[in-house]
């Protein structure tokens, strides 16, 4: 039965409750964070401190996006993903709004109709901005602008270029307008007391404890967990000494991330300045640039193929670029050290988001990665607010150096410029007769300092990860022998395109691809594989089974896979969209791989099958015409009375079969409740039970209790 989709449905999937999402999430959150700051600018002290804490405080809310766990259709949970996408958003535009209020009144001493323009832009900027962040939490129905492929990622660019450019008319904004504000922001910044700026921050974190502390008692775990539970699972991951090779990795991610955008800025204003003809596109272009170039990555892992690594550190850099372009030219009047220094300072929250976003999407280590881990599993909720109380304190480590090296060079007293007095640079050499050459050298001297110790850390930094991936690489090497003489199964875990694919799907048209996984990754992994090889008599396995391919991506025919087997060989996909870091997802994906050789080697009861479907039904075609939609998995109660667990299961027989076992083994209290409810599904589950049987009695299939045939 042919499905009909609309080239909404192909380009811009879930885009429309995303837009819904934003407007709910602008008013309100526009509301509250306008009436709280009109309140906060009455008191002229209170209003300095929020200024100055919520520079980091507004970015909280935005990193917890990642600790909501993604939704999943068999574990039900949509709905209260959604509510806490919803609070976490309105959190973060209302954080947002109560800083730009203060500082439209208090910093830029905007007057009438100027305070609201600027507050209206902004909110509605932070709205855009979390609400596509925050689309991979809501699937399978938020917007898949994340999908990989080209012709999606290019349509949601295009759509939010439309967006911004909207923003940008209705406010009669200009890049040159916001560059102005911005340098008038961070120069007030600099001006301001240091202690001033740790106390300020000190209340406002007692007082987030304090909320916190509250809705813990309440009993509202579903979003929040308790501050104690979150400091014992932050010592606990601290003793388990895998986060510093998260932190290693992310630091790493960042460091280059903010090269390549300081690069891109350098670059841009030298076009600015260079090119008198192009400045007045390019200042009316730069604006569209907030968001959409790490949407565009997507096209470009979709046609060149290039991901991991680098993939990230150009998705940190396409983040950063704006606002470190914004600061930078804003700042043009200025020492060009200076214009660095404040630019990265401004643009690093920016790269720590994407830093998140990516080792999210498309990594097996980083914090991203972890914090997404620790969030699918459901004990884990306080393991993953601990990792984002981690990557904040290192975003707030990263920026105070920047700070204070500003501060120092460019300002003597706190409210005195100290450009004015002294234009020697930091990079060249003052004379003695320069009034400023005691404190320059004192501060050059800091400055070396400073790289020394942040050499000395990276060099032991890399020895470290270097002796502990020598001890994973002895730890894998060591299991996989092991499940190697157990069971006859080879795992193959070190990337070759060469050994992982047979000739005939390695080259066009298959083109078969896939992508290295950590070691760490490959350890973790192996627990999974032994509770699913524990599942089988040893001898069926040597029989059926000769390898199982672990890699990052798997794509055939240029589309993703989450797992095929090839003969007697399993590939399994163990990174992609976020859905696939919950590990009874990953071992559902094995035993339904599995099932597929099983299919084809014993006889199936084919007949027996299709006779409990509908009168007159017939499967779609092999499920690859189905991959990469949108509602891939979708669920509904039509679905269920037919017999069908997720859409894609209509797609073949052999497919319908698998996701059978899938759930069987994954989510088996889901399929028991649907057991219980639908005819079709009970009838097709019992049939799935007598091939098991039939293969061998001595499969520990999970037999649902209370269900007759079961």
């Amino acid at each position: 039965m042919p499905v009909f989709t609309s080239p909404m449905d192909v380009f811009l999937p879930g885009s429309a409750l995303m837009f819904m999402q934003l407007t709910s999430v602008a008013l309100v959150g526009g509301a509250i964070g306008t009436g709280v700051g009109q309140l906060i600018c009455r008191h002229a002290i209170l209003a300095q401190a929020m200024a100055r804490s919520l520079r980091m405080g507004m970015w909280i809310p935005v990193l917890l996006l990642w600790v909501v766990p993604v939704a999943t259709p068999w574990g039900g949970g949509w709905h209260d993903a959604l509510i806490a996408v919803l609070l976490i958003t309105i959190s973060a535009v209302a954080m947002a709004t109560i800083r730009d209020y203060v500082i439209a009144r208090s910093v830029l001493d905007l007057q009438g109709r100027d305070v609201p323009r600027f507050v209206c832009r902004n909110l509605l900027l932070q709205a855009l901005f979390v609400g596509v962040f925050s689309q991979p939490m809501l699937s399978p129905y938020g917007w898949q602008w994340f999908s990989v492929g080209g012709g999606r990622a290019l349509a949601a660019t295009i759509l939010i270029c439309l967006a911004l450019f909207a923003i940008e008319r209705v406010f009669r904004s200009s890049f040159e307008e916001r560059g102005a504000g911005r340098a008038g922001i961070l120069l007030t910044e600099l001006s301001q007391d240091s202690w001033s700026l740790i106390k300020g921050a000190g209340v406002f974190v007692l007082f987030v404890l304090c909320i916190w502390q509250l809705l813990a008692i309440s009993g509202f775990y579903k979003i929040v967990s308790s501050p104690i539970g979150v400091l014992a699972a932050a010592y606990t991951r601290f003793l388990k000494n895998d986060i510093w090779i998260d932190m290693y990795i992310s630091n790493f991610e960042i460091f280059f991330g903010m090269v390549l955008a300081v690069g891109i800025g350098i670059v841009c204003d030298w076009m600015l300045v260079k090119f008198g003809a192009l400045r007045g596109f390019l200042l009316a272009v730069l604006p569209l640039t907030f968001i959409t170039p790490i949407m565009a990555v997507s096209i470009w892992v979709a046609w060149f193929h290039q991901s991991d690594l680098w993939q990230k550190v150009v998705g940190i850099a396409s983040l950063s670029a704006f606002p470190f372009i914004l600061a930078f030219w804003g700042l043009r009047d200025r020492p060009f050290a200076m214009r660095i220094l404040m630019g990265v300072y401004d643009a690093l929250p920016f790269a720590f988001v994407g830093m998140l976003f990516g080792e999210s999407m498309a990594s097996t280590s980083g914090l991203g990665f972890s914090i997404v881990k620790a969030s699918a599993q459901t004990q884990g909720r306080s393991e993953a607010i601990a990792l984002v109380f981690v990557t904040i304190v290192l975003m707030a480590i990263f920026s105070a150096p920047l700070r204070w090296l500003a501060k120092r060079r460019y300002f003597w007293a706190d409210t005195q410029p100290r450009v004015a007095l002294n234009p020697c640079s930091v990079f060249t050499r003052c004379t003695p007769s320069d009034t400023a050459y005691p404190v320059m050298l004192k501060l050059r001297n800091y400055i070396k300092l400073y790289i020394v110790f942040f050499l000395i850390l990276l060099a032991s930094s890399f020895i470290y990860i270097k002796a502990k991936l020598t001890t994973y690489d002895t730890e894998v090497k060591t299991k996989t022998a092991e499940i190697k003489d157990l069971y006859g199964v080879d795992i193959h875990y070190q990337y070759t395109p060469e050994s992982f694919f047979p000739k005939e799907y390695s080259t066009p048209p298959a083109s078969a691809k896939g992508s290295q996984i950590s070691l760490r990754h490959a350890r973790n992994l192996l627990p999974i594989i032994e509770q699913f090889l524990s599942t089988y008599p040893r001898e069926l396995v040597k029989k059926n089974l000769s390898d199982i391919y672990l890699v990052g991506k798997l794509e055939f025919y240029g589309k993703s896979y989450g797992g095929t087997y090839i003969g007697s060989a399993i590939y399994i996909r163990t990174k992609g969209t976020l859905i696939w870091y919950d590990d009874w997802s990953l071992l559902g994906t094995i035993h339904s791989e599995f099932s597929s050789i099983l299919f084809r080697n014993y006889k199936f009861p084919i007949e027996q099958w299709e006779a409990v479907n509908p009168p007159g039904w017939k499967y779609e075609g092999t499920g690859f015409e189905m991959l990469g939609r949108s509602d891939l998995h979708k669920l509904d109660e039509q679905l269920f009375h037919n017999g069908f667990l997720e859409n894609y299961s209509q797609s073949s027989l052999e497919n319908d079969f698998n996701m059978f076992v899938d759930w069987a083994f994954a989510r088996p209290s889901y399929l028991r409740e649907l057991s219980l409810k639908y005819e079709r599904i009970r009838k097709k589950y019992q049939l799935v039970l007598e091939f098991y049987q039939s293969v061998d009695p001595a499969i520990t299939i999970p037999k649902l209790g209370g269900i007759p045939g079961t």
